[in-house]
């Protein structure tokens, strides 16, 4: 059998840029997160309360719990700070970072470019989301057993993140690879 030892002079260099990329981009951001707490209830959740409401025209609320969004059912939706996708963010915006890094760049700019493709891609990630949560409390909530409520929302939150991040990254596998190649072609 082969050997379980990995041979380091075949590390490509872009990806150990990219993994440093990703830790300086997920670090920065949750230090920001974490030096401005207020952001979570202020930025995201307005964020996506707003584009929801952009979306489903239907006006947004300032109340004590969040960003309230009125629907035709009987429960309002609430974007609280706990939906507010902060975490969402720094996942997605480490993603991005180490592509950004894997293309040559330097490593402020991929974690800059990160962050801040991130966000507005949080916001509308979250949007789909809370849609998603407002049909399912529409159509499949009255059915449902109050005790398995809270699991049917956090599986809506979980099957609409989960595959845009695995979207996200397949794009920039699928797409960054051919940038990449074609900029070490005239490099090279």
């Amino acid at each position: 059998m082969g050997s379980s030892v990995v041979d380091l002079t075949k590390i490509n260099p872009f990806d150990v840029r990219a993994i440093w990329a990703g830790v300086g981009t997920l670090a920065t951001g949750w230090l920001l997160l974490t030096a401005f707490p207020s952001c979570e209830i202020d930025v995201f959740s307005a964020g996506a309360a707003r584009v929801t409401g952009i979306i489903t025209g239907l006006p947004t609320f300032r109340v004590e719990q969040g960003w309230m969004l009125p629907t035709a059912g009987p429960w309002p939706v609430v974007v609280s700070p706990a939906c507010s996708a902060s975490h969402y963010f720094l996942i997605v915006s480490t993603l991005l970072s180490t592509h950004f890094a894997r293309r040559g760049g330097s490593l402020v700019f991929a974690a800059a470019m990160g962050l801040m493709v991130g966000f507005p891609l949080t916001l509308l990630v979250n949007a789909m989301r809370i849609l998603s949560v407002i049909q399912v409390y529409r159509w499949i909530v009255p059915h449902v057993p109050a005790h398995r409520v809270l699991f049917l929302h956090m599986l809506t939150g979980v099957t609409v993140f989960l595959p845009c991040l695995i979207g996200i990254n397949y794009l920039l596998e699928k797409y960054g690879h051919v940038l990449r190649s074609r900029r070490q072609q005239t490099i090279g």
